[in-house]
């Protein structure tokens, strides 16, 4: 997975190259598994199997008709099996924000790609972490690692532009 600081293009270790001119038609042309959901005009698509440091990354594309709106980016910390309310934790939440906190850094500042990435050995676990958001911006949108209390769901998304605020 990496992402390209001069166009925002986000291109996953699947081969898959997400542009943002992509159309949702042309999404679903070449996009092979995941799942889709969303009610028109909306659509978000899961693509799993990505992977950094040796921990897979979840990626959600959303449109909004045939607009690309953002991709989202979500490692998984969670142990084998433990996915689902049950199992929410705030310390690994936090240790996920961490996690996408380095390696926005890497890919960012060090210039470096997702498949050179390694995480520090210890990730913090500190609940207050997950009330910083980390924001790089750029002359075509920006790349913002967050968490949602709302939804209690740590990721990192690619926005393009204004496009969700005008959508």
């Amino acid at each position: 997975m990496d992402i390209d600081e001069k166009d925002g293009t986000v291109t996953l270790s699947n081969g898959l190259v997400i542009r943002p001119d992509l159309t949702r038609g042309e999404f679903e042309a070449v996009s092979t598994g995941g799942s889709a959901s969303g009610s028109p005009p909306w659509s978000h698509h899961r693509i799993a199997g990505d992977v950094a440091d040796g921990r897979e990354i979840l990626a959600s594309v959303c449109f909004h008709g045939e607009l690309l709106v953002s991709v989202d980016l979500c490692a998984g910390l969670y142990p084998a099996g433990q996915v689902g309310w049950e199992h929410y934790s705030d310390e690994i939440e936090a240790a996920t924000k961490d996690f996408h906190d380095h390696l926005l850094e890497h890919l960012f500042s060090k210039h470096l790609t997702a498949k050179t990435f390694e995480a520090p050995g210890e990730l913090s676990r500190d609940p207050a972490l997950l009330k910083r958001t980390v924001e790089w911006k750029f002359a075509w949108g920006s790349v913002v690692s967050h968490h949602d209390p709302r939804s209690s769901t740590t990721s990192i998304t690619v926005l393009y532009g204004n496009r969700l605020a005008e959508a």
